[in-house]
């Protein structure tokens, strides 16, 4: 991914905040609501199936987040697939 590239037509990639061995994390805006936004993508490693494993997990942690609410959890927003990878968007630390 790279900056200033939108994602799902819908989040622009303003910079990269942080990465890990899993993918990495985004400082983007959602440019359908005009708030600023995270979005978290997996790197594409393995076959299909360690892809697929990867966005089931990626998944279950979006489900899993979305059903708490505690000001000392990050809000997921959405979850989408850009060009096979998955991602995750969740609101902006402030």
């Amino acid at each position: 991914m790279e900056r200033e590239q939108i994602l799902d037509g819908r989040y622009r990639l303003v910079e990269r905040i942080g990465a890990g061995g899993m993918g990495e994390v985004w400082r983007a805006v959602d440019l359908e609501l005009a708030r600023d936004v995270a979005v978290k993508s997996l790197h594409r490693w393995g076959d299909r199936s360690d892809m697929q494993a990867a966005r089931h997990q990626l998944r279950h942690e979006a489900l899993a987040m979305a059903q708490l609410d505690n000001p000392h959890i990050v809000k997921v927003l959405d979850i989408f697939d850009h060009e096979g990878t998955p991602c995750l968007t969740m609101r902006a630390a402030s």
